[in-house]
């Protein structure tokens, strides 16, 4: 047998319960050397890149590391300085703002001018998330009352989005393909329902026919669809949907679906409408599900012609999103990519000169050099980890770590971390392992990345830790190497 192999086998025997003595995590530590000790001469990594530090919180001192000067891809273990600067940066319990206004006139329960949603940045308006699922009707519930408080149960006029509070970017360190993706989608000044789309398809009756797009949640006005995918035999799918940031009203759909699929197919992309979603459903509700063809949408974003400054406005309402501390949580145990991006960039927002993602990572950059000096080591293209240029080091973040839990925000953004079975990425991790409840982790992914970082054990005998490995070959060989590592680490 494979000598990794067996120390695998012998380490899951070795403990079953966390360490509890100092003489105990004494022999966890050790293991934990060997274990990385084993790994450096272990075939599966010899072509790879990869580093390692574990080491204790309180003092620094280092239990075992691997080249952890090196520069490596962590993917959305970035997630963990973007949330963990912000929580201390605007504390846990700020919270996103989102104003309904109007102009114009109210006759007879109708307003005869327009009404303004004036976004925030608040990334959860319409989300997906259980943990803020219930904001959408109640969200509306709320709007609508306010409305009806101030007189006004229709509208004849315009809706406004105005979502200039971001300036419209595009992250050019991403790759293309990324952008047309539910993981992918555009921070805005208004969002809704995280800024992705459903597209509910079922395969046509005849073979080589496109397949019929039956519906889309959230509903996009104007929206057009160039189908060129075609039906075939069997069960296959291959859908594949392109949404240009340059042309955010097409969607080009490719690939092909199975004609013997019995259920709707359901295919998740990038919204690049979201701030009309939002429009078109909230009148929907407030007219009791019907279309009001009297009602005319318009977005205002950094680039519009056509906004008015002259029209006085009268505020109806303030809608606060959730608490930061709230969506970091989501941020890291979902490893949302629209929620760390907006983060990052309201950071910059309110504590920086600019809203752009250069700005808000400056401010974050001078930030860390306070937590941990060292902080230029580090080369940052973004707040989630999905730009293929940003690399991280294991000497700086762990440093990083460490620092984190003298801060008055530590308790919120360890609570932010995922639990082996707990919500999120992790749900499904270390499922035999014991002493799982006693990691809190973040995961981090793309193609030949796979990386992990967090902290194990509790007071003044907590371990943080990271590993990335790059360039590998084979992803399942990585995850039986490292989910040891990691159930090692939990017993500590």
């Amino acid at each position: 047998m494979n000598k990794i192999l067996i120390l695998i086998f012998s380490l899951a025997l070795s403990y079953n319960v966390v360490a509890s003595t100092p003489s105990e995590r004494s022999k966890v530590k050790k293991e934990i050397e060997r274990y990385i000790e084993t790994l450096k001469t272990d075939s599966v990594f010899y072509h790879t890149n990869w580093s390692a530090m574990i080491k204790k919180t309180k003092t620094g001192e280092v239990i075992a590391q691997k080249d952890p000067q090196l520069y490596l891809a962590g993917a959305s273990i970035t997630k963990l300085i973007t949330t963990g600067v912000a929580l201390n940066i605007l504390g846990g319990d700020f919270k996103y703002t989102t104003r309904l206004e109007y102009s114009g006139e109210v006759q007879d329960s109708t307003l005869k001018g327009t009404l303004y949603i004036v976004g925030g940045a608040d990334p959860t308006l319409g989300s997906d998330y259980d943990e803020f699922s219930y904001i959408t009707d109640s969200m509306f519930y709320h709007w609508k009352k306010a409305l009806k408080a101030a007189g006004i149960a229709h509208i004849e006029g315009k809706v406004v989005g105005d979502a200039r509070y971001f300036a419209d970017e595009v992250n050019d360190s991403w790759t293309w393909d990324d952008f047309d993706t539910d993981y992918g989608t555009s921070v805005s000044g208004l969002s809704f329902f995280e800024n992705k789309m459903i597209f509910y398809l079922s395969p046509a009756s005849k073979i080589g026919e496109a397949p019929r797009v039956d519906s889309t949640y959230p509903y996009v006005p104007s929206l057009k669809v160039i189908n060129r995918a075609s039906t075939v035999e069997g069960n296959k799918n291959t859908l594949w949907f392109n949404a240009s940031p340059l042309h955010p009203d097409e969607h080009f759909l490719t690939g092909t679906l199975g004609k013997n699929r019995k259920d709707a197919t359901r295919e998740f992309t990038s919204n690049r409408m979201a701030p009309y979603s939002l429009l078109y459903a909230f009148v929907k509700y407030m007219e009791q599900g019907t279309v009001d063809n009297n009602v005319e949408y318009s977005v205002w974003n950094a680039y519009s012609t056509d906004i008015d400054t002259t029209s006085e406005r009268h505020l109806i309402y303030t809608h606060y999103s959730p608490s930061l501390k709230e969506i970091a949580s989501v941020t890291n145990k979902y490893s949302d990519n629209m929620y760390a991006e907006t983060i990052l960039r309201t950071v910059g927002k309110i504590k920086g000169k600019g809203d752009s993602t250069v700005e808000a990572l400056k401010i974050e950059k001078e930030y860390l050099e306070n937590i941990a000096s060292g902080a230029s080591s580090l080369r940052l293209n973004g707040g989630s980890g999905l730009s293929r240029t940003t690399f991280l080091n294991a000497d700086y973040y762990t440093k990083y770590l460490c620092q984190l839990t003298f801060t008055d925000a530590f308790d919120d953004f360890y609570a932010s971390l995922a639990i082996p079975g707990g919500n999120g990425t992790f749900k499904n991790a270390l499922k035999d392992c014991p002493t799982k409840q006693n990691l809190h982790v973040k995961s981090g992914t793309l193609n030949s990345v796979r990386a992990y970082a967090g902290y194990a054990g509790s007071g003044d005998d907590m371990i943080c830790f990271i590993i990335m490995v790059n360039r590998y070959h084979s992803v399942k060989e990585i995850n039986e190497r490292l989910a040891p590592l990691l159930e090692l680490m939990s017993k500590y």
